[in-house]
């Protein structure tokens, strides 16, 4: 029986939302949905049972990098199908975690900024 995959595709509108969602409400959640967003973009075929674990990394890396609360990212439980992988395998993996969190990262920055630049000009007036 084949598993059923399901892309989910953020418009640069809907991004932008759960940017500022992440940004101001320091949504943990919405970190981790966009690891979810990312990774479905970036791959042929997406199982977001099969690459939670990926998108719980990424939302733990972000939270870490921007200041939000991890305490809810359960990264210590390694999942069996991960453990059991060759390394190179498991590098892989990794990098495509990697991959997505530096996508994400880059858009983050890249509303920051724009957010900044918009304060400036409306503090100039």
């Amino acid at each position: 029986m084949r598993e059923k995959t399901y892309h989910l595709y953020l418009n640069e509108e809907e991004r932008s939302r759960v940017i500022q969602s992440l940004i101001e409400l320091k949504n943990n959640l919405a970190a981790q949905e966009l690891g979810h967003a990312q990774l479905s973009i970036n791959s042929e075929s997406y199982s977001r049972r099969d690459m939670g674990f990926q998108a719980v990394c990424i939302g733990y890396m972000i939270c870490k990098k921007y200041g939000v609360d991890t305490q809810n990212f359960a990264i210590n439980r390694i999942p069996e199908g991960l453990a059991s992988k060759e390394p190179k395998e498991i590098r892989a993996e990794l990098s495509k975690t990697r991959n997505a969190m530096a996508e994400i990262h880059s858009h983050i920055s890249d509303e920051m900024f724009r957010k900044k630049q918009e304060r400036s000009k409306d503090y100039e007036r």
